[in-house]
């Protein structure tokens, strides 16, 4: 996996196992390929892992996860230059 940081859009490729909404709180549904999200937070102990979140346009949260880094596969999203 490339190395992200904090505050980094990423987009997810793969899902290397199913999500719960449960999992997702607060949200509306869980993660699926092609969603953008933020990174929030980085965990490296015990293992590498991610806190990631899904906004919609209105700015309201479609899901929010803490995922190790085994559990999908997401790429950077560049930042645009203006």
């Amino acid at each position: 996996m490339d190395n992200f940081n904090q505050y980094d859009i990423v987009r997810i490729v793969r899902l290397n196992r199913p999500f719960a909404l449960k999992e997702c709180l607060p949200g509306k549904r869980t993660p699926k390929v092609g969603d953008k999200a933020t990174i929030i937070e980085i965990y490296t102990n015990p293992t590498l892992g991610y806190e990631l979140e899904s906004t919609n346009q209105a700015g309201e949260t479609e899901w929010l996860v803490s995922i190790r880094s085994s559990d999908l596969v997401m790429e950077l999203i560049p930042k645009s230059t203006k």
